[in-house]
């Protein structure tokens, strides 16, 4: 059928259907094949160059990081529970609106207008980080999307 329909055709026209197959054979090799191993590679390449970044951080920092272990950031009863919430909330870049401290090292803490996404990273960092526990969390929502208002109980 094919070889039909071939043979009627001119042998300019040929050599014309020859050259599209070629081409087309060689853009289905390009998208199917080489394309995707060439963006494959240059994923598992800036994967390796993140690893490697990480390492060599690691290995400059090796005295800090062993201190930091050995020491604890917040096992040291010299740090109180006031300057590690002051010292995380700066880092997340959120504002206290009021601070009360309590007994038994607990504290309750007031933030207006926060980010949600931020506040669960600043969470995450008094739980992981700073080895504090949260007694009790109060999120309101704000008419801004986003946006809530934390009360929160916390304990060291």
């Amino acid at each position: 059928m094919i070889k039909d329909w071939l043979n009627r055709l001119t042998s300019r026209e040929q050599w014309l259907v020859l050259v599209m197959g070629a081409g087309l054979v060689v853009l289905i090799g390009y998208n199917a094949l080489w394309q995707p191993l060439s963006t494959a590679t240059q994923t598992l390449r800036d994967k390796n160059t993140y690893a490697h970044d990480t390492i060599e951080w690691m290995v400059q920092n090796k005295k800090a990081i062993n201190s930091l272990g050995e020491s604890g950031i917040a096992s040291s009863d010299a740090t109180g529970l006031s300057d590690i919430l002051n010292q995380s909330i700066s880092h997340r870049g959120l504002r206290m609106s009021r601070f009360q401290p309590g007994e038994n090292n607990q504290a309750q803490v007031w933030l207006d207008d926060v980010v949600f996404d931020t506040l669960v990273l600043w969470l995450h960092d008094l739980e992981i980080t700073y080895g504090l526990s949260i007694l009790n969390l109060t999120i309101n929502s704000r008419d801004t999307l986003g946006e809530v208002n934390v009360r929160l109980r916390i304990q060291q």
